[in-house]
């Protein structure tokens, strides 16, 4: 039984090793998405506040790259949204297996304890079995 409960322990730290790993690599996509916003926001605003020209051509062109990067920052925004809901499901995971491999530890520690007793109890029991055999010895003899 002991075996079994620590593989089954081994197993759930694992899985809580692996789901820290996955919430971590998930937060550091989630990052690096949140900094390609904000630079394509950068490039958004620096475009908005070049002097204008006379020109109409250049006038549709900058309108044009800006509308490309308003999409371009829609876009990504709906990415960061939708890396943040994995995140968040991610980070769920990780503290289901936390509290999974924490009552697995407590188990093995209440195995252990129980084992233990038992065999202070065993111990207990053979030492007054032979204090009986000894005190019938001298009453015998």
């Amino acid at each position: 039984m002991q075996q079994s409960v620590l593989v089954l322990d081994r197993l759930k730290q694992q899985l809580k090793r692996h789901a820290r790993l996955s919430f971590a690599a998930q937060e550091r996509h989630r990052q690096a998405i949140e900094t390609q916003l904000e630079a394509t926001e950068d490039e958004l605003d620096a475009s908005r506040h070049q002097p204008p020209e006379e020109e109409v051509l250049w006038l549709a062109e900058q309108h044009s790259h800006r509308l490309r990067l308003e999409l371009k920052r829609r876009q990504e925004n709906a990415l960061l949204d939708r890396q943040g809901q994995v995140v968040e499901k991610h980070r769920d995971a990780l503290r289901v297996a936390t509290q999974e491999a924490r009552l697995m530890e407590i188990l093995v520690e209440q195995q252990v304890s129980e084992e233990e007793e038992q065999r202070r109890r065993r111990e207990s029991h053979d030492l007054d079995d032979l204090a009986m055999a000894r005190w019938a010895l001298r009453c015998a003899g």
